[in-house]
């Protein structure tokens, strides 16, 4: 089965693509669009790829699933959005029908199965990697590598992951404090 015959079978219905006329009231809403400023990395911008792939219009490829891998799935578009679009579940569709494509490199594939199989499970090594990353940001390697053009024109993806990685000022992920109830 093909790209549309899979989007038309398993994908997000076209009641649900239809909902969005494309207003762009969600962009402020998108953080990925936010960083990047790219149309295509948008929830309009991907709706319309659901749309045109599902419509036979625009083959898959890794451009296009880029562009959806790059969703954070947050949903902050849908509360900016006045048409009612449910986007979680026109993203979450596609992503469900299309399955994984292998498109990625080998050493994505076993880096996003380290994260998710042997790092987000355990707490501690959260932590560590967290304050890793707040060591990185303060030592001022990673804003001289953001202004490499070079090295983001050799790798891509480092850009926007530079850009994407959250600001970490302070310890991240520290249990909350309890407060003892006072007795009387």
């Amino acid at each position: 089965m093909g790209v549309v015959g899979r989007l038309e079978r398993h994908g997000p219905s076209l009641e649900l693509l239809d909902r969005c006329v494309g207003c762009g009231l969600c962009l402020p809403a998108c953080p990925t669009y936010q960083v990047l400023g790219l149309e295509m990395d948008s929830p309009r911008g991907r709706i319309d790829f659901i749309r045109a792939m599902r419509e036979g219009e625009l083959p898959l490829g890794p451009g296009v699933v880029r562009h959806l891998d790059r969703c954070l799935d947050c949903r902050a578009c849908e509360s900016a959005c006045p048409s009612g679009v449910r986007y979680g579940q026109i993203i979450e569709g596609a992503r469900a029908a299309l399955g994984r494509v292998p498109f990625d490199p080998v050493w994505v594939r076993a880096l996003r199965a380290m994260a998710l199989r042997g790092l987000l499970p355990r707490p501690a090594l959260v932590r560590m990697a967290a304050a890793a990353l707040r060591l990185w940001q303060r030592s001022g390697l990673h804003q001289w590598l953001r202004g490499q053009a070079w090295l983001r024109r050799l790798l891509p993806s480092l850009g926007w992951a530079l850009d994407l990685a959250p600001a970490l000022d302070a310890p991240a992920f520290q249990p909350p404090h309890r407060v003892a109830a006072a007795t009387a």
